[in-house]
């Protein structure tokens, strides 16, 4: 304290005198706001026909927490290419769930070892993969994290890189973002009008198809990560949808008996 003419008077910035005393204030920890970040979790997920059990345990929980620390940089990093081989992730389930022609090698390679693909859609997409996501921040108010590749010690024949860790209220889930490019210039509602996109109308607004692909994979996402939610983001220049989706735990039992089929019959040999 300073004396004054006016009487005592704290020395430093004349703010000291408004700013909050944070000493008597209880501040939360970051880790108790955004709760465990460690994928996978165990949440009662789908169990393995017990003719699958070598498919089990290949992998330790060290690995798995260890890949996904060291590929969050994605599609820019040589090892998230690497770790993707030999295992089914999950924006190609549906192309199993779904088949109905015969399997072939061309099909099989195409699962387990899929070459890289580029267009003016999916640039698009990666180039406003941020742009969605800081607008999802702003709409919802909750925070996210990056993630990585991650695998299941339970089924580590399948993967999944979710484009984001999700905090809300000390429980944490997973994003999924899709930019359209064909909708790009659009509000959902119009983008609605096209046949094969993958949001319909319901009594409860725009949602995400049961019958799209996207549906089936969030749900590949859910069982690999074990999440108990994946917040799935529509964006375009004009718009935003967030729709929480949970796990269905038919769906997953589901995926999870058609991909150890396609696994144990064709690429563990």
């Amino acid at each position: 304290m300073q004396d004054t003419s006016y009487g005592p008077f704290p020395l430093g910035s004349a703010l000291s005198t408004q700013a909050e005393f944070y000493s008597e204030r209880e501040i939360v920890p970051v880790e108790t706001v955004c709760g465990d970040l460690v994928f996978p979790k165990e949440n009662g997920q789908s169990v393995l026909s017990e003719k699958y059990n070598t498919l089990i345990d290949t992998i330790s929980n060290d690995e798995v927490n260890i890949i996904e620390e060291q590929t969050r940089e994605q599609a820019q990093c040589e090892k998230w290419f690497k770790e993707r081989e030999k295992i089914i992730t999950a924006s190609n389930i549906h192309r199993i769930v779904k088949r109905k022609a015969a399997i072939n090698d061309k099909f099989i390679l195409s699962i387990i070892k899929p070459k890289p693909f580029t267009s003016k859609a999916t640039s698009y997409g990666r180039n406003n993969e941020i742009k969605a996501r800081n607008s999802y921040v702003q709409t919802s108010g909750h925070h996210v994290h990056d993630c990585g590749f991650v695998v299941n010690p339970r089924y580590p024949f399948i993967g999944a890189t979710p484009d984001a860790k999700i905090c809300d209220n000390g429980v944490t889930g997973i994003m999924e973002i899709k930019c359209p490019f064909s909708q790009r210039d659009n509000l959902i509602t119009d983008a609605m009008q096209g046949a094969d996109f993958c949001l319909e109308l319901s009594e409860n607004g725009p949602k995400l198809k049961i019958s799209h692909d996207y549906f089936i994979q969030v749900q590949g996402q859910l069982l690999v990560t074990g999440s108990q939610f994946c917040d799935f983001v529509v964006y375009t220049k004009k718009d935003i949808h967030i729709e929480r989706i949970y796990p269905d735990k038919a769906v997953m039992q589901n995926i999870l008996n058609k991909l150890a089929d396609f696994y144990f019959d064709h690429v563990h040999l």
